[in-house]
C-alpha cells in the first residue's frame, strides 16, 4: 500500500504579490502529483492548507481539479482535511467540496476503510483545532475514537503543533497519540520532519511545498522541499523523500558601509541560482540610526547587475538599526532569546501585579500571547475561540469579583466633539476580538 503524503500546499498564495509566485505554487503541486502518479501510489493524501485561503482564486480550484483528475483516472484515492487556512471563517462550504476528486475528512466522517492484497488500511483524518484548551480537548477524544474504530494498519492526517518539535505554539505531546495509528501524516509545520516511536510508529511532517516564509530557507538548503512516498504494507512503515524544484531563496546580511565588500563576497554564491531564472533576496541591513542615506537603492542596482542573467528577481528588505555599543550589546542579547517568551514573561508579571508569577498567571499570558498572533494573521476563527477561553478565566472572576463569566461585553466609547452643548456620550457594542485589535 503505497501512499504520497503532501501537505500545506498553499494553492492560490501570491506572496509578495507576485504573480509568478503564485504560479510558482501551482507548479509545485503540478509536479507533486505527476511525481506521485509516476511512482504508482494507491492513493494520495493532502493533510490540510491545500489553499491558501478558504476563498481561493478561480485558478487555483481549477488547477486543482485539472491535476488530481490525472491521478483518479489512474485509479488513485484522494483524501485531504482541512488546515486554519482553508477552513471556512463563515458558515460556508470549504473550496474542497469544489474538487470532486477530494475526499474530504474530518467534517461528516472521518475514515475510509480500503482493501488491497488481503489486507485492511485505514485512512483517518481530523480538520485543524484551534489552540485551546477545548480544542484540543475535542482533538483528543477525536483521535482516541479513531484508534478504537480503525481496522487493519492506520494512517491519521491532522493539521496540528506537535510541541516536542516546535514548542512555540500549544498542541500534542507525542505520548498523547494511540500507539496502533501506524502512520501519523501531519500539516502545519513548514519543515520535513521525521520521528519514529520505539514501537514503529512513524509521525512525518513532510512541509509546504514550497518556500512560505524566510523562516523556511534554512531547512529548505538542509533537507530540501517536497513530500514523502509511504508504504504502509511492511511490518513497520517506512517513508521516502521526494524533492520538488522551487525558486531559490537566499537570506543575506549586510551592514552599512561595509556592504559593498561584504556583498561582493556574497555574489557568487547568488550567481549559483542564475540558472533557475528566478531568485528571491532577503536583504537584512544593519545600519546607523541616523543615517540619512538610502543604501537600498544602491544595493538593489548592484544585485541587478551582477544578476542580469536572472529574468524574475525579488528583493526583501530588514533594517535592523546599530546605535551605541551598550545599546547593539543589548539587542544581540534580545536576539538570542525567544521573542515569544520575553513577551509571555512581561505579560504574567502584569497578571501577577509585578509579584512572583504562578503556573495559572504563565498559562493566561501564553494564550494572550497566541490570541495576539492570531489577530495579527486575521487568524478570526481561532482567535474568537481563544477570545471566550480568555473570558471563562477565573483569573477575572477574583480580579473584577465578576459573579460569573458567561457573558462580558465590551463597549467602546465615542465621545461627542460638540462644545454647544454637553450630551451624552453614545456607546457602541463590540466583539471584544474587535478591542484588542484596537477597535
Amino acid at each position: 500500500m503505497l501512499i504520497a503524503h503532501l501537505a500545506d500546499t498553499h494553492l492560490g498564495k501570491k506572496q509578495y504579490h507576485l504573480e509568478w509566485r503564485e504560479q510558482d505554487f501551482y507548479d509545485a503541486f503540478t509536479y507533486a502529483i505527476e511525481q506521485a502518479i509516476s511512482e504508482h501510489v494507491d492513493a494520495i493524501i493532502i493533510s490540510g492548507d491545500m489553499f491558501d485561503t478558504y476563498k481561493p482564486p478561480n485558478r487555483a480550484i481549477k488547477i486543482a481539479r485539472d491535476t488530481l483528475k490525472r491521478a483518479a483516472d489512474k485509479g488513485i484515492k484522494i483524501y485531504s482535511i482541512l488546515g486554519e487556512h482553508d477552513t471556512p471563517k463563515t458558515r460556508d462550504y470549504p473550496p474542497q467540496v469544489l474538487v470532486p476528486e477530494i475526499r474530504l475528512l474530518g467534517i461528516n466522517d472521518y475514515m475510509d476503510i480500503i482493501e488491497k492484497d488481503g489486507a485492511k488500511y485505514t485512512i483517518a483524518g481530523i480538520i485543524h483545532h484551534p489552540p485551546t484548551q477545548r480544542g484540543l480537548a475535542n482533538l483528543k477524544k477525536k483521535i482516541k475514537q479513531i484508534a478504537v474504530d480503525a481496522e487493519g494498519k492506520t494512517l491519521l492526517m491532522l493539521h496540528q503543533t506537535i510541541i516536542n518539535f516546535f514548542k512555540l505554539e500549544r498542541g500534542l505531546e507525542i505520548h498523547e497519540i494511540p500507539e496502533n495509528i501506524s502512520y501519523v501524516a501531519m500539516g502545519h509545520l513548514h519543515w520535513r520532519k521525521l520521528y519514529r516511536r520505539s514501537n514503529g510508529q512513524l509521525i512525518a511532517y513532510p512541509g509546504s511545498l514550497e518556500i512560505t516564509s524566510v523562516d523556511d530557507i534554512d531547512d529548505w538548503k538542509k533537507n530540501g522541499k517536497g513530500f514523502y512516498i509511504v508504504d504502509l504494507s511492511g511490518d513497520r512503515p517506512e517513508a521516502d523523500k521526494i524533492d520538488v524544484p522551487v525558486t531559490p531563496q537566499e537570506k543575506i546580511v549586510l551592514e552599512y558601509p561595509k556592504h559593498r565588500i561584504m556583498l561582493a563576497k556574497i555574489m557568487p554564491e547568488l550567481r549559483k541560482h542564475a540558472e533557475s531564472g528566478k531568485l528571491i533576496i532577503h536583504v537584512i541591513l544593519h545600519l546607523p540610526r541616523k543615517l540619512e542615506a538610502s543604501p537600498e537603492t544602491e544595493i538593489r542596482q548592484i544585485i541587478s547587475r551582477e544578476l542580469g542573467g536572472i529574468e524574475k528577481l525579488h528583493i526583501t528588505w530588514t533594517r535592523r538599526y546599530i546605535g551605541e555599543e551598550d545599546e547593539k550589546a543589548i539587542e544581540e542579547q534580545l536576539e538570542e532569546q525567544d521573542p515569544k517568551e520575553i513577551e509571555k514573561s512581561v505579560i504574567s508579571i502584569i497578571l501577577a501585579d509585578n509579584k512572583e508569577p504562578d503556573k495559572e498567571h504563565l498559562e493566561l499570558a501564553e494564550t494572550i500571547v497566541a490570541l495576539k498572533d492570531m489577530l495579527a494573521n486575521d487568524d478570526l476563527i481561532n482567535a474568537q475561540h481563544l477570545v471566550e477561553e480568555i473570558a471563562r478565566h477565573e483569573y477575572w472572576l477574583r480580579k473584577i469579583r465578576l459573579p460569573q463569566a458567561t457573558i462580558i461585553t465590551v463597549t467602546k466609547t465615542i465621545t461627542s466633539t460638540r462644545t454647544s452643548r454637553p450630551r451624552e456620550a453614545s456607546r457602541k457594542p463590540m466583539r471584544l476580538d474587535e478591542f484588542l485589535r484596537g477597535g
